[in-house]
């Protein structure tokens, strides 16, 4: 029986390419070109949403910031205050000290695992890193990473996630991967600078993409790509 995508949040369709595929190139144009033609076909409440998994499997094309790890007691506050300000658009990351204190409680969140940019006494960035043990051997992950507004476009977030892939690394991981959403257009261009590649994209339907403040979907009515 077919479900009807009012009910297909719960539903993934998820679309995989060989690692070393000779079109890897074309990927983010053959997405885009993708949800293009369902924004085309869909109404407004059913518009899809995709997340990329990004992967990097060599050194990060870009120097680290220079970081210091979490301080349990002291860096709590300094913390949430980036997270509330980097991701005031993003209804999922609403953070408060009882998910930081469940987060920080995970199996694989040992405080060095946070690395933290300072600009003085005032916390500028972080990037959240997580080790995964796999019969495989290790791989890394960033859960989430961020810069003040206040300091964007000095290519601090490009040093801050480098610098908890260089953490990540020190432990000898296979490879580091993420999950950004592809509306996201400046976080998706940060990781590729960094030598990050789109792994696969999950597909997601009944729920409104996802942007920060002034930036348009590139594949939004309002701002078409030019071909």
């Amino acid at each position: 029986m077919a479900l009807s995508r009012r009910v297909e949040p719960l539903v993934v369709r998820t679309v995989w390419w060989a690692a070393r595929s000779p079109g890897r190139r074309r990927l983010l144009e053959r997405l885009a070109q993708e949800i293009d033609e369902a924004v085309e076909t869909t109404s407004g409440d059913e518009r899809p949403r995709t997340l990329y998994q990004m992967r990097l499997l060599s050194p990060p094309a870009a120097p680290p910031a220079a970081t210091e790890p979490f301080r349990p007691g002291l860096d709590e506050a300094a913390l949430l205050g980036l997270i509330g300000r980097a991701f005031a658009w993003h209804p999922e990351e609403q953070w408060d000290g009882q998910r930081l204190r469940r987060e920080l409680d995970t199996v694989g969140n040992p405080p060095d695992a946070i690395r933290l940019a300072w600009e003085g006494p005032e916390l500028a960035g972080f990037c959240w890193t997580r080790l995964h043990r796999r019969p495989t051997g290790p791989v890394g992950e960033l859960v989430i990473a961020g810069v003040d507004p206040a300091r964007a476009g000095r290519g601090l977030g490009t040093a801050t996630v480098a610098a908890g892939v260089a953490h990540l690394r020190s432990q000898h991981v296979h490879h580091v991967y993420l999950y950004v959403e592809s509306s996201n257009v400046v976080a998706v261009r940060t990781y590729l600078r960094l030598g990050f590649e789109v792994y696969r994209a999950e597909r997601r339907y009944g729920e409104a993409p996802l942007l920060p403040p002034g930036q348009v979907s590139e594949s939004s009515p309002e701002r078409r790509p030019s071909t």
